[in-house]
């Protein structure tokens, strides 16, 4: 399966000729965002409006945006410990969130 979105003639490019960021790289910036932002839903919001111009421009439904966010940002906030969720998660279960890391599981639905 191909993350990235192809044109007839091949990759489809950006202005600079470059090739799209792909589906992956946009996983990997919602995780990301939860380490740099202090707060989970502020790292939604940016990455949505950052990365929404781009999936319309490649053809991809809004829709695709939000699963993203939802399924890399929105879970895996509770696992950055210096993030507000993981914070509030980890002092109410009393344990670090490495230690209930292994424990963390998700559904594909």
């Amino acid at each position: 399966m191909t993350l990235t979105r192809h044109d007839p003639e091949g990759v489809s490019t950006g202005p600079a000729g470059l090739p799209h960021a792909s589906l992956a790289d946009k996983e990997c910036g919602a995780i990301g965002l939860n380490v740099l932002a202090g707060d989970q839903p502020v790292a939604d919001v940016i990455h949505a409006r950052t990365f929404s111009p781009s999936f319309k421009r490649q053809g991809y439904r809004p829709e695709t945006s939000s699963w993203i966010v939802e399924s890399n940002g929105t879970v895996t906030s509770v696992l950055i410990s210096r993030n507000t969720c993981g914070t509030y998660h980890s002092e109410v279960l009393g344990v670090a969130t490495f230690d209930y890391f292994p424990y963390c599981f998700f559904s594909s639905d």
